[in-house]
């Protein structure tokens, strides 16, 4: 664990290490900003999991349409889920 993680636990430093941390082919972190910035014109200051969960879905499966991987991962209830998705089931 890096300084910034233990002695921040603000926010910004959670933010940081989210986008930081891990490798960047994972998928989740740009459609997790994707899907902030898009609701963020909302103007709000806080968001429900039931609320951010359609946008970060639909970034999911717009992103399989094009690379039908997440990281590394041989198998995902969820990404075959967003693929169902994608071919209309």
């Amino acid at each position: 664990m890096t300084e910034f993680q233990i002695n921040d636990p603000s926010l910004e430093s959670q933010w940081r290490a989210l986008i930081l941390i891990g490798k960047n082919s994972a998928t989740y972190k740009f459609s997790f900003a994707k899907s902030l910035l898009e609701l963020v014109d909302k103007e709000t200051t806080s968001i429900s999991l039931t609320e951010l969960s359609i946008p970060f879905a639909r970034h999911i499966s717009e992103h399989l349409t094009t690379s039908d991987k997440q990281r590394n991962a041989k198998s995902s209830q969820f990404l075959n889920y967003c693929r169902q998705f994608n071919d209309g089931n």
